[in-house]
């Protein structure tokens, strides 16, 4: 520049490059590009005025856009736009991340030049040859040499990029307010790419339209807008149904549901009716009961009602909370309790911003256990026999004594026919918890039937209640009183003749058949008649060879003995007549003199003629023989006639 203020020509052109063209002034010595001067006066110059110095800026890159995913040898087209502030002129440049650089300048005047601010963009193409994840970088300049920089990865390949949903974690829940009350509401969501999120409001419920943010377009994914609040007024009371929604603007979207009850005036008279404590319930018995309010506050019914109660585990096992029939307002409290006890917990109602809530009791008892009444015959039980005049124990045990408190017994006579009276009562109203009964066995003839025998069992059954009961398990015997005679240990057979006599064996036998031989033999003689012993041995007694008048032989079988019955046995040659014989026998520890005469007989015995005795002992045991034989044929005969 000259002292005049002239610029040259490659000044001049560096400026214009700098601060676009300005105009060179000519005349008065004024310089070109100068601002011009106010006058002097008088002599006086005010101070000079520069010319503002040029701001210059770096570019903004405000988007990009291109694909996140390619196939290998696919093209991808990027787009990138920027503005300068300084109106200026960009070049834009790319790395694409395989060792390739290109650079393609943007066409100044793509967009006005004013604002500073205008948009300039650049179109990018590109083809990958191999397998991977790249992330190109493109680079913005000024013709001030100032840049920015901006990315966006690519999956080139089989590797393939898939996107995930963002997922809300958080909302506000259901809501209650008053009308003409704004309600802020915030919400939260997660992404697990991490991508920029887009929140919105579809429908307030009363017709307004929704809110809504919109996707960021270009630049880099960082996550932002993970949360998200609004608010919103209603003006009219009622239930309102609100939708949230969230958005990664690249095709995953999440939304929940939420209502929000707007009421109008308080009610003072908004309560649960149902009063506390709740019936009793009871283990393993079905339980409902409902729960009812009053004082519903205007602009909401029961269908409108919110329920809600503070814990739930409170509730007894098996015990739930929820709605029945007719709507909300009867919400019941139901189901099958599990364990007995004392319950006690809360359970809220709302309407709108207005909410009650009451303590609840619930007493669960123990099921009921129900004990089935039984007796059971203990004795006798089968296979006793029983004997007239004794006191036989009748025994018992039971269940449920409160239910079977009394009992009877019986004697039943399986012998005898129904009709005929086959059953006694022997006991009448005994206490059951006392197990027994001692009863006196009549005599035979006062059992059912009149007779004795081996089929007789007890049966014993409630008092106010036949049917429970039971028998004996199987027949016993009742029979009368045997009365013991001693059988006999001594034997002494006295003969008496005139002449000749001669007989042989005496046999002695017991209770059960058996032939006893004698432990010793005494024999006696009176004149000339001669008793001998000489072949006594097991089954013979001994006999007379010789003499007259009479002749006695004593035989002891031993004191573990017991005769009870006397065979004689005649010799080969008959007996002469005019003989007399006498047969006695005593027992053990008595004497001689207490013998009893079993026979007396006279006359010639002939060959094989037996003389037999039974003691008093066997004739007892074949009376009562004969008797049992006497009742069986009375009880044949009453089948008989049952069965006709």
């Amino acid at each position: 520049i000259t002292p005049t203020g002239y610029v040259g020509p490659i000044t001049r052109a560096k400026i214009n490059a700098l601060c676009g063209d300005v105009t060179s002034g000519g005349g008065g010595g004024g310089g070109g590009g100068s601002v011009p001067q106010p006058p002097c006066v008088n002599g006086v110059c005010p101070p000079k005025t520069e010319p503002p110095k040029p701001i210059y800026g770096s570019p903004v890159i405000s988007g990009i856009s291109g694909p996140q995913s390619l196939k290998v040898g696919e093209q991808g087209t990027w787009t990138v736009t920027a503005s300068d502030p300084n109106n200026g002129t960009l070049s834009y440049s790319v790395t694409w991340g395989d060792e390739y650089q290109y650079q393609k300048p943007s066409v100044q005047g793509m967009y006005a030049t004013t604002p500073t601010t205008s948009q300039q963009s650049a179109i990018f193409t590109h083809t990958y040859s191999q397998v991977g994840t790249y992330t190109p970088v493109f680079t913005v300049t000024n013709n001030n040499g100032q840049s920015a920089k901006t990315s966006l990865s690519v999956n080139v390949g089989e590797v393939t990029s898939t996107n995930r949903a963002p997922v809300i974690t958080d909302n506000s829940g259901d809501h209650s307010t008053p009308s003409g009350q704004a309600v802020n509401f915030y919400f939260k969501a997660t992404d697990a790419d991490n991508d920029d999120l887009a929140w919105g409001i579809s429908d307030w419920g009363d017709g307004s339209p929704g809110s809504n943010s919109t996707c960021r377009e270009g630049g880099s994914q960082n996550g932002a807008n993970h949360n998200y609040s609004t608010s919103h007024t209603w003006n009219n009371p009622g239930k309102y149904l609100v939708t949230v929604f969230v958005s990664d603007c690249r095709g995953g979207s999440d939304s929940e549901s939420f209502s929000v009850y707007v009421g109008d005036t308080q009610s003072s008279n908004f309560t649960i009716t149902t009063p506390s404590p709740l019936p009793n319930a009871k283990v393993g018995t079905p339980f409902n009961t409902p729960l009812t309010v009053s004082g519903i506050p205007t602009g909401y019914n029961s269908n409108s009602l919110g329920w809600g109660t503070s814990n739930a585990s409170l509730f007894p096992p098996g015990v739930y909370f929820g709605a029945g029939e007719g709507g909300q307002q009867y919400m019941n409290i139901y189901g099958t309790p599990t364990v007995a006890g004392i319950y006690t917990f809360s359970i809220t109602v709302s309407a709108g911003s207005q909410s009650v809530s009451k303590q609840f009791t619930l007493t669960v008892d123990p099921a009921t256990t129900v004990i089935t009444p039984t007796i059971t015959v203990i004795s006798p039980n089968g296979g006793e026999t029983l004997t007239t005049g004794n006191i036989q124990r009748i025994s018992w045990t039971s269940t449920g004594t409160s239910l079977v408190n009394l009992v009877n017994l019986y004697i039943v006579n399986g012998s005898v026919n129904t009709g005929s009276g086959n059953t006694n009562l022997i006991g009448s109203s005994i206490p059951t918890s006392q197990g027994y009964y001692d009863w006196t066995i009549p005599p035979v003839g006062q059992l059912p039937g009149g007779v004795g025998g081996g089929n007789f069992k007890v049966r014993i059954e409630n008092a106010n209640n036949s049917t429970v009961i039971d028998y004996s398990n199987a027949s016993f015997s009742i029979i009368a009183p045997v009365t013991t005679v001693p059988g006999y240990r001594y034997l002494k057979v006295q003969s008496t003749s005139n002449s000749w006599i001669a007989w042989h064996e005496i046999q002695a036998i017991d209770s059960s058949g058996n032939v006893l031989s004698p432990v010793s033999c005494t024999p006696l003689a009176s004149g000339s008649y001669n008793s001998s012993c000489g072949d006594v041995y097991p089954g013979k007694g001994g006999y007379w060879n010789a003499g007259s008048l009479s002749g006695t032989i004593t035989l002891d079988y031993g004191s573990d003995k017991n005769i009870t019955q006397v065979k004689l046995l005649p010799s080969n040659s008959p007996t002469l007549a005019n003989a007399t014989h006498t047969v006695s026998a005593w027992a053990d520890g008595a004497s001689e003199g207490s013998a009893t005469v079993l026979k007396t007989f006279s006359g010639q015995i002939q060959d094989q003629v037996w003389l037999t005795y039974q003691s008093p002992i066997a004739q007892s045991n074949a009376s009562q023989l004969a008797s049992i034989l006497d009742a069986l044929k009375s009880a044949l005969a009453s089948l008989k006639k049952s069965l006709q």
